[in-house]
């Protein structure tokens, strides 16, 4: 009877043991997901749509090329959808927008701040796209 009782007791270790790396790699594997330029492309389209859709008539929505989601490379509106490309990702689906307003996108470069000798020099950190709604 001892025998079975450690057998049983064996094999209950041993379950609980591969659930937890099971439930380990699950959650690593997850992890990195969260993380990854795709999910950041997905977050800066959806935001931009929320934005769009909110917005009214002669807004200009400007998001600067380097923010908290990663360098923004190009930013397009075709057909009603929002493309970004974040990190070098290239385009893979859009999110689509509802606005009955016209958008277009324009890439501008903002000025830095003005140097010793008084002339204003370009700051490539502060380039933008400007999102019009008219």
């Amino acid at each position: 009877m001892d025998g079975k009782k450690g057998a049983v007791m064996h094999e209950v270790v041993i379950h609980i043991i591969l659930i937890a790396i099971i439930f380990s790699l699950f959650f690593i594997a997850t992890a990195r997901r969260a993380d990854s330029r795709f999910v950041k492309q997905q977050i800066v389209e959806k935001q931009l749509a929320l934005l769009i859709d909110s917005a009214i008539p002669g807004m200009d929505l400007k998001i600067y090329k380097i923010n908290r989601n990663g360098i923004i490379d190009n930013l397009e509106i075709k057909n009603g959808e929002v493309f970004v490309s974040v990190g070098g990702l290239s385009f893979e689906s859009g999110y689509p927008y509802f606005s009955k307003h016209q958008v277009s996108v324009e890439e501008v470069s903002v000025l830095g701040a003005v140097s010793a000798e008084g002339d204003q020099a370009r700051d490539e950190l502060n380039d933008a796209f400007v999102v019009r709604i008219r």
